[in-house]
């Protein structure tokens, strides 16, 4: 294990650090009214015409994705690479400030790392969210059911054992991360509980 090894995992780590919302808010704020004149060629130019949620959802999905792929293609230590996956998810909850102050914001970057593991997660991962958000009635625990589910999945299809092994450290800190809310849903505080209590008739 190199000192330049440790280094890259930790640097992909700490890429959620990175404050992507107040990033573009200020590029909106410099260069959100086009000028009159067309701008001077090699100048950085921001015309806003995707809202700032989009710009922070693509990039939340770019930074889970890309730092899969680049632990998996030039690392080749899995445990580190599995490590440096859950400091990222570590900090994204609890450190960053995109955790359960801004919940939409967290689960594109699992979305990500999910889509870099297996292609055919791109599509599962967000249609499943969604399904059991409206079965339940609670994103929180969809959120923690599909991330049990992809490391029960990763289980059975026999991923290498650092894939795994990343994905049941996700799949804790997510089901720690919203403990609150899903103890708050079962006992009837909105959730399925709460909604037969108030049924009709």
């Amino acid at each position: 294990m190199s000192i330049s090894q440790i280094a890259i995992s930790i640097a992909i780590g700490l890429l959620v650090l990175i404050p992507i919302p107040q990033f573009f808010k200020w590029m909106r704020s410099e260069f959100g009214n086009p000028p009159i004149d067309p701008p001077p060629t090699g100048s950085v130019f921001f015309d806003g015409t995707l809202p700032l949620v989009g710009w922070t959802i693509l990039f939340q999905f770019l930074k889970g994705y890309a730092a899969l792929y680049v632990l998996h293609t030039y690392l080749d230590m899995p445990l580190l690479a599995a490590s440096a996956v859950c400091l990222m998810v570590f900090i994204q909850y609890w450190i960053s400030g995109y955790g359960l102050s801004r919940r939409p914001y967290s689960w594109f970057l699992l979305w990500g790392i999910a889509s870099a593991i297996n292609p055919a997660l791109f599509l599962v991962f967000p249609l499943l969210l969604i399904g059991i958000t409206i079965l339940l009635n609670s994103f929180d625990l969809a959120l923690v059911l599909v991330t049990g589910g992809v490391a029960l999945w990763m289980v059975f299809n026999q991923e290498p054992f650092w894939i795994v092994l990343g994905g049941l450290g996700i799949f804790v800190m997510t089901a720690l991360a919203y403990l609150t809310p899903i103890l708050n849903y079962f006992e009837g505080k909105g959730g399925l509980v709460d909604q037969f209590d108030n049924r009709d008739g």
